[in-house]
């Protein structure tokens, strides 16, 4: 097992978040115009009271499923030839799987409903940022401070973050 480098997993993380931009890009216009079709004005306060979970259960399908899969990562880890494993290096369960991204869905959720806090009101929503760098602190500081540069989510499912060996 070589431990992923914490750039190699920022990475995949971006491309990861690109994909679920796009996908999440692609269900919320289509919630969208199905609301639409309510009658009356409601369909944007149903729109933005959902939107949330939407995104969140688009996440976590996404990566519980890559990541028990035979592939043992989402589309981002396998471009950086990276792969999940228990501490064993064996393949993770999708239980596993979905606890690891159970354990980071807070900070997406949050993330959203920033997001859509300052983009709906005129409030002052720094402190929501505040909050949610600390979430980020506590999600990936352990990286930085455990030899095998595993996060939160890593440490409290027993799962790694591997690279492929390089073949000669």
């Amino acid at each position: 097992m070589i431990p992923a480098s914490k750039l190699k997993r920022l990475m995949a993380f971006f491309a990861d978040t690109i994909t679920l931009l796009i996908i999440n890009s692609l269900l919320s216009l289509i919630l969208f115009l199905i609301l639409y079709t309510l009658e009356d004005e409601k369909h944007i306060f149903i729109f933005i009271m959902i939107l949330p979970v939407t995104y969140c259960t688009a996440i976590g399908l996404y990566f519980s499923l890559f990541e028990s899969s035979e592939y043992q990562g989402t589309p981002g880890k396998r471009l950086l030839k990276l792969y999940v494993s228990d501490s064993n290096n064996q393949k993770i369960s999708y239980g596993k799987a979905l606890g690891r991204c159970l354990l980071f869905l807070p900070l997406v959720f949050l993330t959203i409903t920033i997001s859509m806090v300052a983009i709906n009101s005129g409030l002052n929503y720094y402190e929501f940022y505040i909050f949610y760098f600390i979430i980020l602190i506590i999600w990936i500081g352990p990286m930085f401070l455990t030899k095998n540069k595993t996060s939160f989510c890593d440490i409290l499912t027993s799962t790694r973050v591997n690279t492929y060996p390089i073949k000669d």
